[in-house]
């Protein structure tokens, strides 16, 4: 039904192609959209792409997640436009691109890093575990954590770059879809002890294991993230993220250790 794609901001073309399938009627109100692996196979992208696509076509207005069931067309003519309102890359992008960079700034920052800067990180995660106990809601001990290596990197354009990060975790419509699917009690617990790891390698001012540190809390973020929704569109509770999810492939670590 669908042709392969190959350039950057994939969700959106698979959304696009997908909304015209709807609009000319191949896929009609009420149809079931292929599972996610057929779509990951026809389009021949990962399965990261194609539930970024999925939430931007329930942003929309186009579809709806039916847990346990699948995705199905909901209207031809939703009263939000496409994209009018889901802009910049998706929460998947975005995970890859802070394992990445968020790493390269922790192990910048256990070159520099002060004695009150580690004071105040570990007060940030008291706030996690204060937070976590009465607050799921609440991000802002995480964001003064990650915010506060960033500095002490001693670089601002990478303090403007998480800032970035934070912005689009709490703003963008596309992370708030993604979180009504995926329950935050199923992503932070584990969270409190690998901020501890980070921690620890900045006090040993160690660059090479700040960053594995960091790389690691961040894989495992996406690798859960990546759990759940995997359940949610076709109801297969026990699925595993496929080999080829570009962001599980690039943290082979991580997905080896599951």
């Amino acid at each position: 039904m669908f042709e392969a794609l190959a350039t950057q901001r994939l969700y959106r073309q698979v959304a696009e192609r997908i909304v015209r399938e709807i609009r000319t009627g191949r896929l009609a109100v009420g149809d079931r959209l292929p599972a996610e692996r057929d779509l990951a196979q026809q389009f021949r992208v990962s399965r990261p792409t194609v539930r970024e696509a999925i939430i931007a076509l329930e942003i929309a207005g186009y579809v709806e997640v039916r847990v346990g069931l699948g995705v199905f067309v909901v209207t031809r003519a939703p009263t939000n436009a496409l994209f009018v309102s889901v802009a910049g890359p998706g929460p998947f992008e975005l995970i890859e691109a802070r394992q990445i960079v968020e790493g390269e700034i922790a192990a910048l920052a256990a070159n520099a890093i002060t004695d009150d800067a580690l004071a105040e990180l570990e007060r940030c995660i008291d706030l996690m575990i204060e937070e976590n106990r009465n607050d799921y809601a609440s991000f802002e001990g995480d964001r003064r954590f990650h915010l506060l290596i960033a500095e002490q990197s001693r670089n601002s354009a990478f303090v403007d770059i998480v800032r970035y990060f934070w912005d689009q975790r709490a703003n963008a419509p596309m992370w708030s879809r993604l979180h009504e699917h995926v329950s935050p009690a199923d992503v932070r617990p584990m969270a409190v002890d690998e901020h501890r790891q980070i921690v620890r390698a900045l006090t040993r001012r160690s660059p090479a294991a700040a960053r594995r540190a960091m790389q690691r809390h961040i894989s495992r973020v996406a690798v859960t993230l990546l759990d759940r929704w995997n359940a949610l569109p076709d109801g297969e509770r026990a699925l595993s993220p496929s080999p080829q999810d570009a962001v599980v492939e690039r943290l082979p670590s991580v997905a080896a250790a599951r």
